[in-house]
Protein backbone atom coordinates (compact mmCIF):
# COMPACT_ATOMS: atom_id res chain seq x y z
CA UNK A 1 0.00 0.00 0.00
CA UNK A 2 1.34 3.66 -1.01
CA UNK A 3 2.52 6.07 1.91
CA UNK A 4 0.53 9.02 2.00
CA UNK A 5 3.32 11.32 0.55
CA UNK A 6 3.71 8.80 -2.23
CA UNK A 7 0.30 9.76 -3.03
CA UNK A 8 1.40 12.63 -3.78
CA UNK A 9 2.39 12.90 -7.50
CA UNK A 10 1.08 15.06 -10.80
CA UNK A 11 0.55 18.62 -11.39
CA UNK A 12 -0.49 21.83 -9.22
CA UNK A 13 -1.20 25.16 -10.45
CA UNK A 14 -0.48 27.56 -7.60
CA UNK A 15 -1.91 30.88 -8.19
CA UNK A 16 0.71 33.51 -6.12
CA UNK A 17 1.61 36.92 -7.41
CA UNK A 18 4.66 36.97 -4.73
CA UNK A 19 7.48 35.26 -6.47
CA UNK A 20 9.71 34.58 -3.50
CA UNK A 21 6.45 32.72 -2.28
CA UNK A 22 5.57 30.81 -5.36
CA UNK A 23 9.21 29.64 -5.93
CA UNK A 24 9.11 28.42 -2.66
CA UNK A 25 5.95 26.79 -2.56
CA UNK A 26 6.42 24.94 -6.03
CA UNK A 27 10.00 24.05 -4.48
CA UNK A 28 8.16 22.57 -1.32
CA UNK A 29 5.37 20.87 -3.75
CA UNK A 30 8.44 19.21 -6.04
CA UNK A 31 9.56 17.73 -3.00
CA UNK A 32 6.81 16.20 -1.54
CA UNK A 33 7.02 14.59 -5.12
CA UNK A 34 4.72 16.19 -7.41
CA UNK A 35 6.43 16.01 -10.78
CA UNK A 36 5.56 19.19 -12.40
CA UNK A 37 4.15 23.10 -10.66
CA UNK A 38 2.85 25.84 -12.79
CA UNK A 39 2.96 28.83 -11.31
CA UNK A 40 0.23 31.57 -12.40
CA UNK A 41 0.79 35.19 -10.99
CA UNK A 42 -3.04 36.60 -12.32
CA UNK A 43 -6.34 35.30 -12.24
CA UNK A 44 -5.59 35.85 -16.09
CA UNK A 45 -2.90 33.63 -16.32
CA UNK A 46 -4.20 30.82 -13.84
CA UNK A 47 -7.95 30.75 -16.50
CA UNK A 48 -5.52 30.19 -19.08
CA UNK A 49 -3.78 27.51 -17.46
CA UNK A 50 -7.21 25.69 -16.24
CA UNK A 51 -8.59 26.20 -19.58
CA UNK A 52 -5.19 24.59 -21.32
CA UNK A 53 -6.62 21.18 -20.19
CA UNK A 54 -3.70 20.09 -18.22
CA UNK A 55 -4.67 17.41 -15.59
CA UNK A 56 -4.14 19.44 -12.49
CA UNK A 57 -4.38 17.55 -9.30
CA UNK A 58 -4.84 20.35 -6.88
CA UNK A 59 -4.80 23.99 -6.94
CA UNK A 60 -3.00 26.23 -4.40
CA UNK A 61 -5.00 29.62 -4.41
CA UNK A 62 -3.94 32.90 -2.56
CA UNK A 63 -6.94 34.86 -2.15
CA UNK A 64 -5.31 38.11 -3.03
CA UNK A 65 -3.31 38.85 -5.86
CA UNK A 66 -2.29 42.10 -5.72
CA UNK A 67 -5.33 43.95 -5.10
CA UNK A 68 -7.32 41.67 -7.89
CA UNK A 69 -9.53 38.91 -6.30
CA UNK A 70 -8.83 34.82 -7.07
CA UNK A 71 -12.27 34.13 -6.77
CA UNK A 72 -13.25 33.30 -10.63
CA UNK A 73 -9.80 30.97 -10.26
CA UNK A 74 -11.55 28.87 -7.50
CA UNK A 75 -15.13 29.08 -9.62
CA UNK A 76 -13.28 27.68 -12.58
CA UNK A 77 -11.11 25.11 -10.75
CA UNK A 78 -14.40 23.87 -8.63
CA UNK A 79 -16.00 23.61 -11.81
CA UNK A 80 -13.31 21.70 -13.33
CA UNK A 81 -14.03 19.14 -9.93
CA UNK A 82 -10.23 20.10 -8.68
CA UNK A 83 -9.54 20.30 -5.08
CA UNK A 84 -8.51 24.09 -4.04
CA UNK A 85 -6.36 25.09 -0.95
CA UNK A 86 -6.67 28.61 0.06
CA UNK A 87 -3.53 30.39 0.70
CA UNK A 88 -3.70 34.10 2.92
CA UNK A 89 -1.55 36.17 4.84
CA UNK A 90 -5.02 37.91 6.03
CA UNK A 91 -7.91 37.26 8.06
CA UNK A 92 -10.63 37.06 5.51
CA UNK A 93 -13.57 38.43 6.64
CA UNK A 94 -16.31 36.30 4.66
CA UNK A 95 -15.44 33.46 1.53
CA UNK A 96 -17.22 33.41 -1.48
CA UNK A 97 -18.89 30.22 -1.48
CA UNK A 98 -16.46 28.70 -3.75
CA UNK A 99 -13.86 28.54 -1.29
CA UNK A 100 -16.42 26.62 1.26
CA UNK A 101 -14.89 23.76 2.50
CA UNK A 102 -11.33 24.33 1.19
CA UNK A 103 -8.41 23.87 3.93
CA UNK A 104 -6.99 27.07 4.42
CA UNK A 105 -3.51 27.79 5.00
CA UNK A 106 -2.24 30.97 6.42
CA UNK A 107 0.85 32.58 5.61
CA UNK A 108 3.77 31.96 6.32
CA UNK A 109 2.74 28.35 6.13
CA UNK A 110 5.54 25.38 7.07
CA UNK A 111 5.89 22.40 4.22
CA UNK A 112 3.93 20.37 6.77
CA UNK A 113 1.28 22.23 6.71
CA UNK A 114 1.12 22.51 3.12
CA UNK A 115 1.43 18.59 3.17
CA UNK A 116 -1.82 18.03 5.48
CA UNK A 117 -3.88 20.39 3.42
CA UNK A 118 -3.07 18.42 0.02
CA UNK A 119 -3.78 15.33 2.17
CA UNK A 120 -7.45 17.08 3.34
CA UNK A 121 -7.96 18.64 0.01
CA UNK A 122 -6.99 15.00 -2.56
CA UNK A 123 -9.25 12.66 0.53
CA UNK A 124 -5.90 11.02 1.68
CA UNK A 125 -7.07 9.34 4.66
CA UNK A 126 -4.33 10.16 7.69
Amino acid sequence: MATRTEQLFGTVLVVEDSIIISLDTADTLRDLGFEDVIVARTSAEALAALADGLAFRAVVLDLDLDGESATPVARAARAAGLPVIVASGHADPGLDPAFQGAPRLRKPYAREALAQALFQALGIPG
